[in-house]
């Protein structure tokens, strides 16, 4: 981690990020009162595309991607702008916004068993007790007094947001195994055009209503979309992932399901209620804890290496 005025900025950025992203839990929400979940998706996708690409091009990173990028950009634009997103918004449709960003920030979880089934990964001390924290936090809010089963739309709305956090996991998972040195502020333009690829379709055949609702509060909640939380919060997390730790940045990162909840109660008037608040805790400390045990683990190999040399006189 950087030391100065470096550092100082980027805690500052990632603030930013946190308070960002967690608040525009309940602003996506206020958004589909207006416009159906497919239609939501388009039009704050396309307005990410315009934001992404003006910011690549005013930081001089505008340029057609090279061959050997074209795997990365596939995977983040079909699996992360995509098809997570395409989820977020059909679930968040249905599910109070609070619940919907406990659900879609569960995606560290779901990497470690991905590692375990296609790598033969183990999990081992905190890592298995933090998957089994996290998950216990997920099944709380499916169990019956939490979530009415005979509600078709509810479980069609818990299910996708699941589905939303399980591909962001599979853009991970995907992308840690790609050798990837691009500027991301390079790349994401056409990632999000990719994604755009993905949303059309479905978003222009399935017959929602095209028609643009002439309302000033809807057009201020999908220009925060569009700009702040696809743009300009994208670029402070390119900073702050540079500037700062992986540990923090994570473990930062943690805060967005709880100002996503509090938010959303504040502004929406969702109840906060019990199990929800346990579920949340469960969750936020299963991830934290998996975060201390990857950090130990590459801080043990670290200090393996000079000695995995052998070096002899």
């Amino acid at each position: 981690m950087t030391s100065g005025t470096g550092a100082r900025n980027a805690w500052f950025m990632l603030i930013f990020v946190i308070l960002t992203w967690g608040v525009n839990w309940p602003i996506m929400k206020f958004a589909l009162s207006f416009v159906g979940p497919l239609n939501f998706a388009l039009w704050r996708t396309i307005l990410g595309v315009v934001t992404l690409f003006a910011v690549a091009l005013t930081a001089g990173q505008l340029r057609f991607p090279a061959r050997k990028t074209w795997p990365f950009i596939l995977t983040v634009g079909v699996l992360h702008y995509g098809l997570h997103f395409l989820f977020v918004s059909m679930g968040l449709h249905y599910v109070e916004a609070g619940r919907s960003a406990i659900l879609v920030y569960t995606t560290p979880l779901w990497v470690v068993p991905l590692a375990v089934m296609f790598l033969g990964e183990r999990m081992r001390g905190l890592e298995m007790a933090g998957v089994i924290t996290g998950f216990a936090g997920i099944l709380l809010l499916f169990n019956p007094q939490a979530l009415d089963w005979s509600s078709r739309e509810a479980v069609l709305g818990n299910l996708s947001l699941l589905l939303a956090a399980i591909f962001w996991a599979l853009s991970i998972f995907t992308v840690k195994k790609m050798k990837w040195d691009e500027n991301p502020i390079h790349t994401a333009p056409w990632a999000c055009l990719t994604g755009l690829a993905v949303i059309a379709p479905p978003a222009l055949i399935l017959g929602e209503s095209s028609a643009i609702p002439l309302s000033a509060d809807f057009a201020a909640a999908m220009l925060y979309n569009g700009i702040v939380a696809n743009g300009l919060t994208f670029v402070a997390f390119t900073f702050v992932n540079q500037k700062l730790s992986a540990i923090h940045v994570s473990v930062g990162l943690l805060a967005i399901p709880v100002v996503g909840l509090v938010s959303s109660a504040i502004v929406m008037h969702e109840p906060v209620g019990f199990t929800k608040l346990i579920s949340m805790i469960l969750v936020v400390s299963g991830i934290a804890l998996m975060t201390v045990a990857g950090h130990r683990m590459h801080a043990a190999r670290a200090l393996r290496k000079p000695s995995d040399l052998n070096l002899k006189p």
